[in-house]
């Protein structure tokens, strides 16, 4: 509706808090962290997802954030099209934000933009990040990587009750980056 619309000056804000130094660090690290940071020193075996849990600090409202995920490597295929041997792996690591964090994290950053606090409900915020690689084992040199995220809202239960007032989105990006080496 149009009173839940952020002002230009609002949307001017969130832009400059988008591309603050700490944010882009933050991109960089992930891309860094996907193509080869999170594999390195990673013993996986095809068909057995590994587990893990860390913590990530918010820029903007600096809250901590755990991470689930979940590390697998997919399958063994070809480094280029044509070649006969599987000397690649195809990685992916897919991770989701602890919900009951997200939330927390969420109001906060309502609050310090001077917005109405209109929160969700308890599990109206799903995200996902999918992270997959195709690279060569020995290296950890990319032939392709790709980035997925996934985000569902759902305001169903935002405290009217008021099945006019339903929010309910699905927002999706998806980045792929393919590396040529000659």
């Amino acid at each position: 509706p149009p009173e839940r619309r952020a002002t230009p000056d609002e949307m001017k804000e969130g832009m400059k808090r988008a591309s603050s130094k700490e944010v882009l660090q933050l991109e960089s690290a992930r891309t860094w962290g996907a193509i080869v940071g999170m594999w390195a020193g990673v013993t996986l075996t095809e068909g057995k997802p590994v587990a893990t849990e860390a913590t990530a600090t918010i820029p903007v409202v600096n809250l901590p954030l755990t991470m689930h995920s979940t590390f697998e490597l997919v399958r063994h295929e070809e480094c280029a099209s044509g070649e006969r041997k599987p000397n690649c792996v195809r990685l992916r690591v897919t991770t989701r934000p602890d919900e009951a964090q997200l939330a927390v994290a969420q109001r906060r950053l309502q609050e310090a933009n001077g917005g109405a606090i209109q929160p969700l409900s308890e599990d109206g915020l799903r995200v996902e990040d999918r992270y997959e690689v195709l690279t060569d084992p020995e290296t950890l040199r990319p032939r392709w990587a790709e980035w997925t995220r996934g985000a569902d809202i759902d305001d169903s239960d935002n405290g009217t009750h008021d099945s006019t007032e339903m929010l309910q989105s699905r927002q999706s990006m998806r980045m792929r980056m393919i590396f040529v080496y000659k």
